[in-house]
């Protein structure tokens, strides 16, 4: 996921396998960003979703936190692999594939 660094001007994100999208927004007296909606549509993120907020290599990196499985949704028996939620029916399937 793309950061936001916090020094200096803004410098280009380079491409990654998403297309490059981005806006300079400006942080309120409160600390409040305003994440644009073409970036909320982009990842996912509605309204009430909860976002992991940290500091990867001096930027501010935002990750949606999601509470289902990737694949059905179910929300039982939930394992994580590679930062996604996977439940164990899931992992049976895909295990079972050639």
């Amino acid at each position: 996921m793309h950061g936001v660094t916090t020094s200096g001007p803004p410098q280009p994100t380079p491409p990654t396998s998403m297309s490059a999208v981005g806006s300079a927004r400006r942080i309120d007296g409160l600390g409040r960003v305003v994440v644009p909606v073409e970036i909320r549509r982009l990842l996912g993120i509605a309204d009430g979703d909860l976002l992991d907020i940290h500091v990867e290599n001096g930027r501010v990196v935002m990750r949606r936190i999601e509470h289902s499985c990737v694949f059905c949704g179910s929300n039982d028996d939930l394992r994580t692999h590679r930062d996604r939620l996977l439940c164990a029916s899931c992992v049976a399937e895909i295990s079972r594939l050639p």
